[in-house]
Order: C-alpha cells, then structure tokens, then sequence
C-alpha cells in the first residue's frame, strides 16, 4: 500500500479514474501522480486533489521505500475547490451524483505545456458538483447542484506548491504578476463541461504549446434543430501567458 488514509474513506476516490499520471511537475526526473476525490469538506486536509512528487522512495525494492504509506498530509500539492472557510460546519461538495454507497465523480486532471515555458502546467475539470449538507437525523442531504461545469488550469504547479484553492481563481498565487490559476466556465448550465481527455500533454498544432482539449457531454448541438445533450469537444490551443 503506498497511499493509506486521505480522508472521507475508499468510497471518496473518484471510482472511474482515482489515480492520474501527470509527467514530471517538478523536472527532477521522476515522473508525478495525482489523487483525486469526489467529496471535499471544511476540513484542512479534505483536499479535492492530492499531487505527490515521484522519487527513489516510490519503488518498492529501494531502500528509500517508505515504511508506512503516504497520507494526504504527505502530498507535496494539495489542491482545494474551496476555501476551508467557505464551507459551513456539516457541509460538504462532491461530483454530481452521490448513491447509497457514497460514490462521486466527475473531477478530471490532466498536464501540459500550455505555455511552452518546458514546466508542466496542470487543468482540472469538474464537469458538475453537488453541495450536501447533514440534516437533523445525520443523514447527508443534497442542498444545491453545479452542472454547467468548469475547468481550472493551474501553471507551474510544483513551483507554487503547498495548498491551492481554485475558487480564488483567477489569482497571482506567487506574486510574480501573472495569472498562475485561470476559472474556465461551461457555456449553459446542464451541459457538464469538464471532462478532460486522459491522454497529456497533446500540441495538436505543432506550435510548441500543448493545448487543452474539454468535453461537455451534456451539451445540446445547434443544426436546423436543437440535438438535445449531444455533447461537444472544446478546443484551447496553448498560448504565452
């Protein structure tokens, strides 16, 4: 078990894809990963992604390997929707749907190059989020529901470090007087813009910037008819910032 013990349970991973690669933020020649988990509450160490950088003590057969696992306090990025204080005591935010087994998704997270800069920038997408509060019986009750969904691209991540919260965006989080998280909404509400595509790192183009490609599969198309929730696929060629 490299990971133990991040927070809500097994049930908060993100069930479709918990564990993402994400190339090597940190160019010290390992490659990174990412955590990631539907349910976020005011707690500090509910974080809605926990980045942690690859090394020697990874590996099981090297002697750096670590004799107990990682924690989320471990992680060297914690990334946060909100702010602790945002959410009031006994609320919490997940994906959009949640089930009798406490199942969430809809957080996504890929990297690239978005501006050729050779350090990995990061986006995370949240293609719908549901607010749950806990009623008077204990029982965790859905109070409000996000489903236009968004994407949040996060620059140079592994130099900001630390704690991250998006709802801050946009926002110059090192004082270098440049944008260093950038908020992303969908169109229309419904449309459930956010999905990310697995594959990172994509210069479509060939211009040296590596571009962002979103999904909102809940999108209507515009022919000589609306096509209710036909999906679409945005595209977001990398730029200078």
């Amino acid at each position: 078990v490299l990971v133990r013990e991040v927070g809500f349970g097994a049930s908060s991973f993100e069930f479709r894809n918990p564990v993402s690669a994400l190339g090597d933020l940190n160019r010290d020649g390992a490659s990174d990963f990412a955590l990631l988990r539907g349910y976020e509450a005011n707690t500090a160490d509910e974080a809605s992604v926990l980045v942690y950088f690859g090394g020697a003590d990874r590996v099981p057969s090297s002697n750096d390997f670590p004799t107990a696992p990682l924690r989320a306090a471990d992680a060297d990025i914690r990334i946060r929707r909100f702010d602790v204080d945002a959410l009031p005591n006994e609320t919490s935010i997940t994906g959009g749907s949640i089930n009798a087994g406490l199942s969430f998704s809809s957080l996504s997270i890929t990297s690239g190059d978005f501006d050729n800069d050779r350090r990995l920038d990061i986006a995370i997408g949240q293609a719908s989020s549901q607010v749950l509060q806990v009623d008077g019986s204990g029982t965790l009750v859905p109070v409000d529901l996000i489903d236009r969904g968004s994407v949040h691209v996060v620059w140079n991540p592994a130099l900001i470090g630390g704690d991250i919260v998006l709802d801050r965006a946009p926002a110059d989080l090192n004082g270098d007087e440049r944008i260093d998280v950038l908020h992303i909404d969908g169109a229309f509400s419904g449309d459930g813009f956010g999905s990310l595509a697995r594959t990172r790192q994509i210069d479509s183009d060939l211009d040296g910037y590596d571009d962002l490609f979103i999904g909102a599969s809940r999108a209507d198309a515009l022919r000589a008819d609306v096509v209710d929730q036909a999906g679409a696929i945005y595209a977001i060629y990398g730029t200078p910032r």
